[in-house]
This record gives structure tokens, sequence and C-alpha cells, in this order.
């Protein structure tokens, strides 16, 4: 027999598993359909998923990552604070060295290392928890069109239950960015 620690952790081993593809109605298959090519394909894309907490987004990022370890980096957003924070983080996950800390320049090397490595999808669970105020959000977002225009093969999935960062993500946007609401 089970113990309750144990029946926690099979049933969420099932929900996270493959098992619960099929129990997915067929959008939410083809938003993991298209978040696939766009993982086994990346051209520059800036995907926003949106939806409230509880409604499986980080169990899909989890699973994308898991399933693609080789083309994909898994940033958690809950643990970093601020638009230089940010920066600091993504230099972090691709092994990146700051150098001269200008806040007003990304480091120069940023986008040389982007453009090299085989990662070319960075998956930011929870952006929302990185944003101090209206001017990071901006800057935030101006970083990212930066990167996504200066090195077209890198593509952003960002997740959020934030609306004013929805916003900032809709004035930002180009051709190639577009969001998805998980319900």
């Amino acid at each position: 027999m089970a113990t309750p620690s144990q029946a926690k952790l099979l049933a969420g081993e099932i929900l996270e598993g493959e098992f619960a593809l099929l129990h997915f109605s067929n959008k939410h298959l083809n938003l993991i359909r298209r978040l696939e090519q766009s993982i086994l394909h990346p051209k520059g894309e800036v995907i926003l998923l949106k939806g409230n907490s509880g409604c499986g987004i980080t169990t899909l990022l989890r699973s994308l990552h898991l399933r693609n370890p080789e083309t994909t980096q898994m940033l958690k957003g809950d643990i970093y604070l601020g638009y230089w924070d940010f920066i600091d983080h993504i230099c972090d996950a691709f092994n990146i060295r700051r150098g001269d800390y200008r806040k007003s320049v990304l480091p120069a090397n940023l986008l040389r290392v982007l453009s090299l490595t085989k990662r070319k999808v960075l998956l930011i669970d929870d952006l929302d928890i990185y944003i101090a105020n209206q001017v990071e959000l901006d800057q935030v977002f101006s970083t990212i069109g930066t990167l996504s225009t200066k090195v077209p093969e890198f593509t952003f999935v960002i997740s959020t239950r934030n609306k004013q960062l929805l916003n900032r993500f809709i004035k930002f946007s180009k051709l190639n960015w577009w969001s998805h609401d998980i319900r």
C-alpha cells in the first residue's frame, strides 16, 4: 500500500508525464505542436503564454525542456527581481562573463554567445516575477526585442499571469511575436 506522499508523487508523475497528453484538448495539442516546431526550428520568435495559476504552463514548459534539453534553456523567474537581474540571469544561464557592469550597455559578448550556442530557445517561466516597475517592463521587452532581432535564430518562450506585462508585450510586439492564452 502506498503512503500519501508516494501517492502524491505518483499523481504528479502521471499529470506531468506523457499520460496527461491524452487528456488535452485539440487546442492544447496544437499549441504543443507549434511550440515544439519553434523549438526544433528556432526563428527569432517571442512567444508569450498567459494563464491563471495552476493552468499547466509550468508543466508544459518543463516538459518541453525535458524533451529538448540540448536546444532549450529553462529559467525560473521566482528567484530574480529587476531588469539587471534579468540580464544577469540570462548571462548566468549561458555562462557569459559580465565584464564591465555598465547599466546602459548589454554585455559585449552576449549576442555572440547566443548566436553560437546550441541552446537556441530560452524558456522563461513566470517572467512577471522579474519586473519591479514600468521602466523595467519596458527595458525587459526592449532587450528581448533587441536580442530576437540581432540573433534571429534565437527564440524566447515566456509565461506570465501579469496583465501589465501582457500590455508591454503588445506594445513591443513585432511580426514574429505571438501569444496564447491557456485556460
